[in-house]
């Protein structure tokens, strides 16, 4: 049986801006428009 992955607290901000960078790196045709990013 394999130990279950630690858990990380993150702030809903932090949360955001790793989903983001992630998708950002993960995929060139993804990319950010608006106000305020």
């Amino acid at each position: 049986m394999s130990p279950e992955p630690a858990v990380r607290r993150l702030t809903y901000r932090d949360a955001v801006r790793e989903g983001l960078r992630e998708a950002l790196l993960r995929d060139p045709r993804v990319f950010l428009m608006g106000e305020d990013i």
